[in-house]
């Protein structure tokens, strides 16, 4: 995602689930992301399945403006998702919200990192 506007406000967001459900989930936020690319302002939608702990989801997207994210927000297939992944996921999911704060061209190196944390 280093290839986005630097404006783009990017979000991070763990939807849990009941591991029990995990497959219809699964389904349920494919379609999500593929709905939610074709929205005005989306410039990214993936969806990730915790290889660690069952029935934990992540999204990560990229949208143009918060008026772009608070319209998908309402959009009908957000609706049609938590139908299927339950009312605990909405209450229980969490996003963060963010901006590029580095300018994308920095090169960090695993050395250079070890290095940063070093200090």
């Amino acid at each position: 995602m280093t290839d986005l506007p630097a404006d783009a406000l990017r979000v991070v967001a763990t939807i849990p689930i009941d591991p029990a459900r995990a497959t219809e989930a699964a389904a349920a936020l494919a379609t999500l992301a593929a709905a939610s690319r074709e929205e005005e302002g989306c410039y990214a939608y993936d969806v990730f399945e915790s290889a660690t702990t069952p029935g934990t989801f992540v999204t990560v997207e990229a949208w143009r403006s918060q008026a772009d994210m608070d319209a998908h927000m309402s959009a009908l297939h957000i609706g049609k998702a938590f139908e299927v992944l339950g009312p605990r996921s909405r209450a229980t999911s969490r996003s963060t919200r963010s901006r590029r704060s580095e300018p994308a061209w920095w090169p960090v190196t695993e050395r250079d990192y070890e290095a940063l944390i070093r200090t």
